[in-house]
């Protein structure tokens, strides 16, 4: 639509005018949303995966922060959870698998971007525990414990108790 301004009865008069056009968008500095930001992705165990971040840059105060995982670098992903922190576990996984997650905060103006990425972790591998463990008295100071070896392990834990069985 085309707009028209008369100016009428002015003379002698210099006029210096323009014609601005505002127009908003999506509201001032102190509602921007943001993104988080240092999101790290690490194995708590053969089924869980704790993601956490470090902040986002938006002003606005977050509610939440969604949390998203794919099997996959690329491709859809899939919103897992939501936390009110700044960290989430994620339960349930395979292990010795690799998991790629993508986190957004949520604020009263709505959900903001995904963070750059995605974020990778890894559950650990699944070891099973020592078979055919024997434990022979050595002297009265000492016993010998011994067990097959198993495949995959880097070390073991030997845990003892004195008087309570439940150690």
């Amino acid at each position: 639509m085309k707009r028209m301004l008369l100016l009428s009865g002015i003379s002698g008069v210099l006029l210096v005018f323009g014609i601005f056009l505002f127009a908003s968008c999506g509201g001032d500095d102190d509602d921007d949303i943001g993104e988080v930001f240092g999101v790290t992705a690490e194995a708590l165990s053969t089924s869980s995966i704790g993601v956490s971040w470090s902040g986002y840059s938006g002003s606005a105060d977050p509610t939440s922060f969604n949390v998203y995982r794919n099997a996959s670098y690329g491709g859809t992903y899939e919103k897992v959870g939501s936390s009110t922190t700044r960290s989430y576990t994620d339960t349930g996984l395979s292990p010795n698998t690799t998991y790629y997650y993508r986190v957004s905060v949520v604020t009263s103006k709505g959900e903001g971007p995904a963070a750059s990425g995605p974020y990778d972790g890894t559950t650990t591998s699944a070891i099973d525990p020592p078979a055919n463990v024997t434990a022979e008295v050595g002297t009265l100071s000492s016993i010998r414990i011994s067990w097959d070896e198993v495949a995959g392990a880097t070390g073991y834990n030997v845990y003892y108790c004195r008087d309570n069985p439940e150690y």
